[in-house]
């Protein structure tokens, strides 16, 4: 693998802490974590990757990403792959940052995703995790999605996919690009828009705390709600504990392993199980090394 990398001229890492890779900022490391600068890079990666047969997963922004233990596979990351053309259609690469997308947009009068601010997700882990905030999903405006399969290049078109509440049928591509066509708006709205939702966030997350977003899903009954009922409020393992201004949000401090955070989110579904017969699902993507797990876009 070594001699793959270095012959090829990636930029690669080995053993690297993928600390500052996520935003739970977790302190498990992996065995190689491979930055692609290009699509061609990414295609002759895969390539040798699969047909070597050796694990990988492919990382946007890391933003609902939990390692249990130490990868001992090939993370690569996308975050240099993040253009965008704004033309007829918006055309963006799946390593554009959410936030990035929406002040780009502004600039064009472009908006009606602005709910979605302070969503720290990638194009490419917005769309396979068909994120969405205050009833507006990312998907809503899609177009079609170019994406990497089985060593082909594919153009799937927006009725093609199945998009489902915080999940979608891109689960085992690679997304490389997304065409959107957002709706003309006027600069004043969309400045409201995006101070009105950011405050939100401020109000309602610890900021300045490392953070996943929502810890369970919002399906019947808000997580939260849940979480209260059942008097989980100051439940703490470890130093991770349940945020006082958002119950479905962590708060964490200092330096936390994976699988801690893992043992605290099992604890809370237990713990609500045997309380109010209720299976709450988590929205993380919990990795461990056991699992075979591969394409897997976050």
């Amino acid at each position: 693998m070594k001699r793959f990398l270095k012959s090829n001229n990636y930029n690669y890492y080995y053993k690297y802490s993928l600390k500052k890779e996520t935003t739970i900022k977790c302190i498990e490391k992996c065995k190689y974590f491979v930055i692609v600068n290009n699509y061609q890079e990414l295609y002759k990666l895969l390539d040798y990757l699969n047909n070597k047969k050796i694990k990988y997963l492919i990382i946007g922004n890391g933003s609902k990403l939990v390692f249990t233990k130490n990868y001992k596979g090939v993370v690569i990351s996308l975050k240099k792959l993040n253009k965008l053309t704004i033309g007829k259609n918006v055309i963006v690469e799946a390593g554009c940052l959410i936030p990035n997308l929406i002040n780009k947009l502004k600039k064009y009068n472009l908006g009606g995703i602005e709910e979605l601010i302070g969503i720290p997700c990638s194009i490419g882990g917005g769309l396979v995790n068909n994120i969405s905030a205050h009833k507006v999903c990312l998907s809503d405006y899609l177009i079609k999605v170019l994406v990497y399969q089985n060593g082909e290049i594919k153009e799937l078109n927006r009725d093609e996919i199945s998009f489902n509440y915080h999940s979608s049928s891109l689960n085992n591509l690679v997304v490389l690009k997304a065409f959107f066509n957002f709706k003309k708006e006027e600069l004043i709205i969309i400045d409201n828009n995006i101070k009105k939702y950011r405050n939100y966030r401020l109000e309602h997350q610890e900021i300045k705390y490392p953070s996943i977003g929502s810890i369970f899903k919002n399906k019947d009954q808000p997580a939260y709600q849940i979480i209260k009922e059942c008097q989980l409020e100051n439940f703490k393992y470890k130093n991770i504990a349940l945020s006082q201004k958002h119950l479905n949000f962590f708060k964490i401090k200092g330096k936390v392993k994976g699988k801690n955070i893992y043992k605290f989110v099992k604890k809370i579904e237990q713990k609500i199980y045997k309380i109010k017969k209720i299976q709450v699902e988590s929205e993380i993507n919990f990795i461990k090394w056991k699992l075979d797990i591969k394409n897997r876009y976050i």
